[in-house]
């Protein structure tokens, strides 16, 4: 994924739409993610974790740890919608 300078909000989730859906393997996140299933354990965690956040639910410690890692470069209602792009509703 680029950069937060170079794209939107809105344009990043359809990114990671695009991810999830396994039609962006061409960016070093989606050729990662192919290669290294621990990191796919971790973005699923994490993905369930913004999910578990965007629906009020109170995060496990581990889930915390890893939002509050990405709340560094990414904005909560950005994370937030990082879990609506799960799928689930």
């Amino acid at each position: 994924m680029t950069t937060s300078e170079d794209t939107t909000q809105e344009q990043r989730l359809e990114q990671l739409r695009s991810l999830l859906a396994g039609t962006r393997s061409d960016s070093r996140l989606g050729r990662n993610l192919a290669r290294t299933q621990k990191a796919n354990v971790i973005f699923g965690a994490t993905l369930h974790a913004a999910d578990r956040l965007r629906q009020g639910e109170q995060l496990t410690e581990l889930e915390d740890t890893l939002l509050q890692a990405l709340r560094v470069v990414v904005p909560e209602e950005e994370l937030k919608g990082w879990g609506a792009s799960t799928g689930r509703r």
